[in-house]
């Protein structure tokens, strides 16, 4: 974890303590494809508020479960305010894509919006499940967070 302000900070690497969700086409170090890239410079960046906290995702290779896990370990508070951003669900299984799903509801989020490489099925899936929490994020997309 590296802290850029008393309220802001990013993750670092993220430890895999559950089974990822997803990640689809492997990941190479190499031009041969001959390395497998573990993706261990995946991370997320974390605002405390007052209200819980914000979680802004980057492609989520860690999963979305290890990921918050992750951002929340660093903090006094288990509400999440709002997590934002790729999910990497493109070929998750409905299994997946509700452990995400209970992970989201066991913390609360208020407000969540994935982004790029969630999936259009996974993005079905979380706006049916928290459609009051549900907001579509795409380039251009501003969220107003009261009182964070």
């Amino acid at each position: 974890m590296t802290r850029l302000h008393p309220a802001v900070f990013v993750t670092g690497e993220i430890q895999r303590l559950a089974p990822t969700e997803a990640l689809g086409d492997p990941f190479y170090l190499d031009s041969r494809c001959s390395v497998a890239d573990p993706l261990s410079d995946d991370q997320a960046l974390v605002v405390d508020t007052q209200d819980g906290a914000v979680v802004l995702l980057g492609c989520s290779h860690s999963g979305v479960g290890n990921t918050l896990a992750s951002a929340m370990s660093h903090l006094s508070t288990r509400k999440l305010r709002a997590v934002v951003g790729g999910m990497h669900l493109e070929d998750a299984s409905l299994d997946a894509m509700t452990r995400v799903g209970n992970a989201l509801e066991e913390l609360g989020a208020l407000t969540i919006c994935p982004c790029h490489c969630t999936g259009d099925k996974a993005k079905e899936y979380l706006r049916r499940r928290f459609p009051k929490a549900y907001v579509h994020g795409s380039v251009g997309t501003v969220l107003k967070l009261s009182g964070a």
